[in-house]
Formats: C-alpha cells, structure tokens, sequence
C-alpha cells in the first residue's frame, strides 16, 4: 500500500469520494447525506490535516486524513474511507 497526497486541484473529488462511501452506510435508509461536502471540508481543512489517497499495487482504493502535531508527535487517523468497489461484504 501506498499513499500520496492530494493536490489542491484533487480536493473537491477526494471529499465527494468520501461523502459517497459514507453515503453507502444508509442507502436503503435514506436519501440524506450522511455527512455534507461542508462538514467533510471543515475536517479536511485542519491545519494539521494532511489529506492522501490510498493505493494498492497502482490502483486508488481510498483515502485518508491524518492529523499530525509535528510539535507532540501525537498524531491520528481522523477520516479513512475505502470505496465501494473494494468493499468485501
């Protein structure tokens, strides 16, 4: 597995890939979204936000936002997404 970071120009795709395989939780329950593109940019947006996508052997399988405090080095997995076409049910 791999990560890359997102460029600027990725952001909008990397938080819509997110809010989609969030969606996937309620499909059968409602058409609402779970969580909005705001509240996903919000998150995103942290100053200590650094935002990559997952692949494996070559291929985009998801996402991820880590929260790094270069000052404690406490740092965490904040959003983590696959997409669908990976879930194994």
């Amino acid at each position: 597995m791999k990560l890359i970071e997102i460029s600027s120009d990725e952001f909008f795709n990397f938080a819509k890939d997110m809010q989609n395989t969030f969606q996937i939780s309620l499909r059968d329950k409602t058409d609402e979204n779970v969580i909005t593109i705001d509240e996903i940019f919000k998150s995103l947006e942290n100053k200590n936000a650094k935002n990559f996508y997952v692949y494996d052997n070559g291929v985009k399988i998801g996402g991820v936002c880590l929260l790094i405090d270069k000052n404690t080095q406490h740092n965490n997995l904040y959003l983590f997404y696959i997409l669908e076409e990976f879930h194994r049910f």
